[in-house]
């Protein structure tokens, strides 16, 4: 009786998701790849494994994958924390770095929406509005960014010298009133407020 060979069938890029989600941790485990914290620093899959003879199909560069928290560079819409203050919630642009992890991409007009004094930074007061940043650390000295991206939140740390300072504070006489103090250390104190639409209409009631 003869026998019958299989012929060898093209993946589509989602049954090969599908593969890998099913059969990757049984892989991991029997290959003696899984990793404890003590030596979690490292992660390695070998691409490799996920090639087929005659799909036909080129391998998903996985080598970013080897560090831990590495992340696809993209853009996502993030809650963008600066100086343990949410300030934005807006899509941002995230580039890999030397070590594949994400940075973030503002424009200079991004910045200036944040609060960043970017017209008393001469690496930005230079530059249009519409120019891009690609690493906001070295543009502006003890800055740092980190991307939480379980959580889609983006951490920023300025100096306070580069970005403004907006404090909230109460009035007992304005009601229904969001009183803001915005801190600028080269100008005198200004005073921001924003009325609610019930402080409005008590205002045209009188």
């Amino acid at each position: 009786m003869p026998q019958r060979h299989h012929q060898g069938h093209k993946r589509t890029p989602k049954q090969l998701a599908l593969i890998i989600k099913r059969c990757l941790p049984m892989v991991l485990t029997g290959s003696g790849m899984l990793c404890t914290t003590a030596n979690a620093e490292e992660y390695y899959f070998d691409p490799i494994m996920l090639e087929t003879t005659k799909s036909g199909m080129q391998t998903t560069d996985l080598s970013r994958f080897s560090k831990k928290y590495a992340q696809l560079p993209g853009t996502y819409q993030v809650d963008i924390w600066l100086n343990k203050k949410k300030v934005s919630q807006k899509k941002i642009t995230f580039t890999a770095n030397a070590e594949q992890l994400l940075q973030p991409q503002f424009t200079v007009e991004q910045l200036r929406e944040l609060g960043i004094k970017v017209d008393e930074i001469p690496a930005l007061a230079e530059k249009d509005d519409d120019s891009v940043i690609n690493s906001l650390e070295q543009i502006i000295p003890g800055t740092a960014a980190e991307f939480d991206f379980n959580h889609q939140r983006l951490n920023l740390s300025i100096p306070k010298l580069h970005c403004t300072v907006m404090q909230e504070v109460t009035s007992p006489l304005l009601v229904g009133t969001m009183v803001y103090q915005r801190c600028l250390p080269t100008t005198r104190l200004q005073v921001l407020i924003t009325v609610t639409a019930r402080a409005i209409v008590a205002n045209d009631s009188t």
